[in-house]
């Protein structure tokens, strides 16, 4: 199973070496994808609290909103807790010149490319196969 610890250390490695965490990821088994899209997708959705997003210009777009998540989660563990305990504010847009980064859609096309499907949740039955 992966989880939290898994993902950080992902975030982590990949930070330094995109092209390590695209092997790692492209290696996972199908539960593997699934934990560690489910568990990235909860860590962002965390983020995006009332109360954390209270203080942001509106109107947000939920995609602007979801941006501004996936690039806290990407600057690693210690910044999304500092966020997560409002010691350090959400920002209200990406940084100019930084990009968010690509866990969920790395994680999204190699279940893809592998079984043709989107991600499926973490309840439903996997695929009978891949590709």
């Amino acid at each position: 199973m992966t989880g939290r610890k898994e993902l950080w250390e992902l975030v982590e490695q990949g930070r330094q070496n995109r092209a390590a965490v695209e092997r790692r990821i492209g290696e996972m088994s199908e539960q593997e994808l699934v934990d560690l899209y489910w568990t990235h997708e909860q860590v962002v959705a965390d983020l995006k609290d009332d109360s954390l997003t209270a203080h942001l210009d509106r109107p947000l777009s939920e995609d602007t909103l979801d941006d501004i998540a996936r690039w806290v989660v990407g600057q690693g563990l210690d910044h999304y807790e500092d966020v997560m305990a409002e010691d350090v504010a959400l920002p209200g847009r990406v940084p100019s010149g930084e990009a968010v980064p690509f866990w969920g859609g790395e994680i999204t096309k190699v279940y893809h490319d592998r079984y043709g499907i989107p991600v499926r949740f973490k309840e439903d039955p996997p695929p009978a196969k891949a590709r």
